[in-house]
């Protein structure tokens, strides 16, 4: 179990919080690409002067630079640079009650 100050801190981002529900809803590795797609397309985002390929930019390079290292610091999530897949890291399932409780209290789940 997280501690709640843990949780709080995983679960401050937006994108974080996608990141997690994804990796719940598939329960397997999902190509980077792929998730990279759908945190974009949840954003919807492009505006006249944002193009949907700089949302998708933005959304991987926040992902690789910060969000998919402290979720893999936490034990949930993995990544795999080299296969270019993200899979559910090996405490996620066991803290799946509790992020799903934090997902739903907070309006996301």
């Amino acid at each position: 179990m997280l501690p709640p100050e843990t949780l709080e801190r995983v679960l401050t981002s937006d994108r974080r919080r996608r990141t997690l529900e994804v990796l719940l809803e598939e329960e397997a590795p999902i190509a980077l690409r792929s998730l990279v797609g759908r945190l974009a397309d949840a954003e919807d985002e492009a505006t006249a002067v944002t193009t949907v390929h700089e949302r998708r930019q933005r959304v991987y390079v926040s992902l690789c630079r910060t969000h998919l290292p402290l979720l893999e610091s936490y034990g949930l999530a993995a990544y795999d640079q080299e296969g270019g897949v993200v899979s559910p890291g090996n405490r996620l399932s066991a803290l799946e009650t509790q992020l799903e409780g934090a997902l739903e209290s907070d309006g996301n789940g």
